[in-house]
């Protein structure tokens, strides 16, 4: 299990009032539509699996922000997968040179 640095817990753990409190003010509608981001980068480069796993992340990513142009880099095989989907506007490929196939496992 991964420790956790005390001193960003003991910042999350005063910033939550903050978080709150201004939280207040940013659900309203007409706020919303002003801080919508224009564009969205997602940044993806495990392996084939990884963006199986993303895609529904991309779905609820593209229902929350319609009019958002959304970019995705990863890896090659994500432009096929993804193709005719609707979810991202564009695809980078990109073969991140420290992900490889079958690496870290002890293959017998």
């Amino acid at each position: 299990m991964k420790t956790f640095n005390s001193r960003l817990v003991w910042l999350a753990i005063i910033l939550e009032p903050l978080w709150r409190f201004l939280g207040l003010f940013l659900n309203s509608r007409s706020c919303h539509s002003e801080l919508s981001p224009k564009t969205i980068l997602v940044l993806d480069f495990h392996l084939i699996g990884d963006i199986v796993l993303l895609t529904s992340f991309l779905q609820v990513l593209r229902e929350a922000y319609p009019s958002a142009r959304i970019v995705l880099v990863a890896g090659p095989w994500a432009q096929e997968l993804l193709c005719g989907e609707g979810f991202v506007d564009e695809i980078i490929p990109f073969s991140a040179p420290w992900v490889k196939y079958k690496q870290g496992w002890l293959m017998t």
